[in-house]
């Protein structure tokens, strides 16, 4: 198989039986034959592998860019912020929860309170699915199939039994595509969705469990 690949690329590519050795920097022209040629690939190969990368130029945790992309035909480079040019570390989504209650305070007029409410980090994660009209968080699995032992109504679970209430079959609609057809239902799939989404469920367990009467927008 092999061989017969070379001989497709010399072939195909007009490259005549020498070669340049560009790991010594020597010169050969001793390949008369395809299984010459392979033989010295092999050798190569096998040098290549073995040698370990050395000098303090090299950063082992280094991005490397592709050796196939033509730079000169870019016209723009562009570069994903998140945890590639800012590195964010657990107190962030602490700030922007802080930040959040302190907003709605001087801006909205919410009770000052409110300021003090406690951040959990370990609550929320990526994934997590919630219903906006219920305040319900829950888990979804790969076949739209609620996990009914994660399903919290802000931060209390429910039973059961409530939860097949809210959702005959304990499953979420989905269309062809897999989208998800019932408006209410929205997935976190933004870091900083986490803190936005806490920040709304402890706004709204405090006024319920305060008797503040609100209504939704």
């Amino acid at each position: 198989m092999m061989k017969r690949i070379v001989q497709s690329c010399l072939a195909k590519y007009h490259i005549p039986n020498c070669y340049s050795d560009s790991l010594s920097g020597r010169r050969c022209l001793s390949c008369k034959s395809v299984s010459d040629l392979v033989h010295h690939y092999e050798q190569v190969k096998l040098g290549a592998t073995q040698r370990k990368p050395s000098g303090p130029h090299l950063d082992p945790k280094g991005v490397f860019t592709n050796n196939e992309l033509r730079l000169a035909d870019m016209s723009a480079i562009g570069f994903d912020y998140d945890y590639t040019l800012a590195p964010y570390n657990q107190s962030l989504n602490e700030t922007i929860f802080r930040r959040i209650l302190r907003d709605l305070v001087h801006v909205r007029q919410y009770p000052a309170a409110i300021k003090d409410l406690p951040y959990n980090p370990n609550f929320l994660r990526r994934g997590t699915h919630f219903d906006i009209n219920r305040g319900i968080f829950m888990k979804i699995d790969a076949y739209y199939r609620i996990q009914l032992d994660t399903v919290h109504k802000r931060f209390s679970p429910i039973p059961e039994e409530e939860s097949r209430q809210y959702y005959p079959g304990a499953r979420i609609l989905v269309g062809r595509r897999g989208e998800v057809l019932a408006q209410n239902i929205k997935q976190i799939v933004d870091i900083f969705q986490i803190p936005q989404l806490y920040a709304w469920a402890a706004v709204l367990d405090y006024l319920d469990t305060s008797q503040v009467i609100y209504s939704y927008i």
